[in-house]
């Protein structure tokens, strides 16, 4: 329950501080896909089956990509600091629920 409280945590944190921020013209390309995959990942951990948890790992990886482009691109709009945080949450989460799987490559990702 820990985990989905965290991951639930850091997607407010990301809705709050981070998707908003962004402009426009990066809606299609950063904004929705990072917000999918954000608030997913509570919800595939809430359902606790093996095949939604390592759908969460992929999302995981997505928060990453996301977090990723918004640290590097737009760091005069969006706290690097925040963003790195969040990435390194994100690569626990994604390093936790591959370690519940019994899923070692998905932990090199």
């Amino acid at each position: 329950m820990d985990l989905y409280k965290r991951s639930y945590e850091a997607s407010l944190a990301i809705l709050r501080e981070v998707a908003h921020r962004l402009p426009g013209s990066e809606e299609e390309a950063i904004e929705r896909p990072l917000l999918k995959a954000a608030t997913t990942v509570p919800r595939l951990i809430a359902s606790g089956s093996a095949c939604d948890i390592k759908e969460a790992v992929a999302q995981c990886n997505e928060a990453i990509v996301g977090l990723s482009y918004c640290r590097d691109l737009h760091a005069d709009r969006i706290s690097s600091y925040l963003c790195r945080d969040l990435i390194e949450l994100y690569e626990g989460f994604a390093a936790k629920l591959a370690a519940a799987t019994g899923d070692e490559d998905a932990k090199q990702n």
